[in-house]
């Protein structure tokens, strides 16, 4: 069973944010977050997602943003405890589930 218990990422860095999850009862966090009073970069697994949405800038310089759900990114295995990795797939079907899609345009 996975459970969705927050995501931090919101507008202009949607795609940056830290997800938490709990599969089968255990907690697992996921994405890179500072702790600015330590001046490090806290333990987390990697972010395993994409924004399936797009932003730009057209030809009369009009800014555009579309939604589209969260992807699979080409996650690293040797990253992720194999019993998670294999599960990545049900885990960003709770995220898409659960977190705002689109593409916030932070990046452009």
């Amino acid at each position: 069973m996975i459970e969705f218990v927050s995501y931090t990422g919101k507008y202009p860095h949607l795609c940056s944010g830290v997800l938490t999850v709990r599969v089968d009862g255990e907690t697992w966090n996921f994405g890179y977050a500072w702790n600015f009073q330590e001046r490090e970069l806290l333990p987390r697994l990697p972010p395993f997602w994409r924004s399936g949405g797009c932003a730009g800038v057209t030809k009369d310089l009009d800014e555009f943003c579309a939604e589209g759900p969260w992807e699979m990114d080409d996650p690293n295995a040797e990253l992720y405890p194999p019993e998670i990795f294999a599960r990545l797939p049900e885990i960003l079907a709770v995220m898409n589930a659960n977190v705002p899609h689109g593409c916030c345009g932070g990046c452009i």
